[in-house]
C-alpha cells in the first residue's frame, strides 16, 4: 500500500500527540503519588500506558511501510 506524504506527515503528528498525552498522564500520576492519591495515580498511569501503546501502533505501522516513524524528543523544562 502506497502512503502519501501528507498521510505520513499526519501519522507522525499523531505520534507526537500520543507521546505528549502519555507524558501528561504520567506527570499527573506522579503528582498524585505525593499526597497519596493512589487511586488517581493508578488511573493516570493506566492512561499513560494506553497512550503509549497507541503511539506504538502508529510507529509500527509507519515502520512496516518503510517510511520510518519520527519519534519526538521531550523538551527540557526550564529550571
Amino acid at each position: 500500500m502506497k502512503i502519501s506524504g501528507a498521510l505520513s506527515k499526519a501519522l507522525n503528528e499523531q505520534i507526537a500527540m500520543e507521546a505528549n498525552a502519555a507524558h501528561a498522564y504520567l506527570a499527573a500520576g506522579s503528582w498524585c503519588e505525593i499526597p497519596d492519591y493512589d487511586g488517581s495515580a493508578a488511573f493516570f498511569y493506566a492512561q499513560a500506558e494506553e497512550e503509549h501503546q497507541n503511539m506504538l501502533k502508529f510507529v509500527n505501522f509507519l515502520n512496516t511501510q518503510d517510511l520510518g516513524a519520527i519519534i519526538p524528543a521531550l523538551k527540557q523544562q526550564p529550571k
